[in-house]
């Protein structure tokens, strides 16, 4: 039976929060003041979670979603809230998640760009269909085209489901240089007896994984360019996946950097963040663990003649250097925050500054706690690299007690 019930708040997915025979409940697509008619598809003793089936009262903050695939396909969760509500409501999940021990006079406001066709990377699953994932399921939900891709991402989409058949793929992803305008197709599916030749006229280099991976033509990488910075890009290497929101988040990075510093980048990736600033270095360490990421790291500094870096393939957790020659280091590590190893280093050396740039709230709050014992925070800057979803990326600085 479908119950009445009123939003009274969102939870940090952008869920809207009611209660219900004295319990919490999670509603997907609910927004603030809104009254509905619910569905309860999970109980447990502390919490339901329900789909909205009426609304009742409808919010001025809510628009109709441009893509016809929202709600179905799991990539976006909050493309019904009007897009400078977006940002408020990231403004105010970071105050909540980090407010307990952050002054809210040290957070600044967010920083963002086009909250459309804004992703270089896509990856389509398929099984029978081809598609995205619904939220939380292995179900592929088939889709004619992405509103977070660009237009010609989705025409090579478009080819590919018109003239492939599916039974021969598991996977398609597709990268692309923004400002560079190359394109990498990589296709993961059973041995084909057909030529991908219809796409060259749209894909740099295309490969093929039917157990080994084959270079069908082009060399395999493409390229992409940060301001004055050219990128190599690999397959699988990291990259982020918003172009201009790259530039903005490494312009503010940047920003916190003075003249002719030292600087220690931990988990580097392939240098991107410190190649793109290097010209206000003095001297720029990067670390990683993949050994294929610094080998890109390595030919990034050479492409962009680099005289004052140095990249290294190691384990952070095993990082031993003494860092009394760094003015500066730079932390962006993955989901899982630092680690421990890395925490300790920087509380026991006592580095002048810290720039965390976290892609992690709750990471990023237990970092911080602990990190709070030799540092305090200058401030707390969020950046939208990721529109229409509920994710935040941030950029915290820490100053030396």
């Amino acid at each position: 039976m479908d119950e009445k019930i009123k939003i009274y708040a969102l939870d940090s997915k952008g869920r809207g929060i009611a209660r219900l025979k004295g319990k919490v409940i999670f509603v997907k697509h609910a927004l603030i003041d809104e009254i509905v008619q619910v569905h309860v598809i999970k109980e447990k003793s502390k919490y339901m979670i329900g789909t909205v089936t009426t609304y009742l009262e409808t919010s001025e903050k809510r628009v109709i979603p441009v893509c016809p695939f929202f709600g179905i396909c799991g990539g976006c969760d909050i493309m019904h809230i009007a897009y400078m509500e977006q940002l408020k409501f990231k403004e105010e999940k970071v105050k909540n998640a980090l407010g307990t021990f952050v002054d809210e006079s040290l957070m600044q406001n967010i920083v963002y760009g086009n909250p459309l066709y804004y992703r270089n990377k896509v990856t389509f699953k398929v099984d029978q269909k081809l598609g995205f994932y619904e939220k939380e399921s292995h179900k592929v939900v088939s889709i004619a085209s992405c509103f977070l891709i660009s237009k010609k991402m989705n025409l090579l989409l478009k080819k590919i489901q018109e003239h492939i058949p599916l039974s021969f793929l598991e996977e398609v992803m597709i990268r692309e240089g923004k400002y560079t305008k190359e394109t990498l197709l990589y296709i993961k599916g059973k041995k084909m007896d057909f030529s991908l030749s219809f796409l060259k006229e749209d894909v740099t280099t295309c490969l093929f994984d039917d157990g080994q991976l084959h270079i069908l033509w082009g060399d395999g990488f493409i390229h992409e360019k940060l301001e004055k910075y050219t990128y190599k890009i690999s397959p699988f290497s990291f990259f982020q996946v918003n172009t201009d929101g790259a530039i903005l988040l490494y312009n503010l990075v940047k920003s916190f950097i003075e003249e002719k510093e030292n600087v220690l980048d931990l988990y580097c990736g392939t240098g991107s963040i410190g190649i793109f600033i290097s010209d206000k270095l003095k001297f720029l360490h990067g670390v990683e663990i993949s050994r294929s990421a610094i080998e890109d790291a390595i030919v990034n500094q050479k492409r962009n003649h680099l005289q004052n870096a140095q990249f290294s393939c190691l384990d952070t957790s095993l990082f031993e250097e003494k860092l009394d020659r760094f003015s500066t280091v730079i932390v962006d590590p993955p989901r899982s925050g630092l680690d421990k190893h890395t925490r300790d280093l920087l509380l026991k050396e006592k580095v002048p500054k810290i720039i965390y740039v976290s892609c992690d709230l709750m990471t990023l709050k237990r970092d911080l706690e602990i990190l709070l014992k030799q540092y305090k925070i200058k401030c707390i800057i969020p950046v939208d690299m990721f529109p229409n979803t509920y994710h935040v990326e941030c950029v915290c600085v820490l100053c030396l007690r």
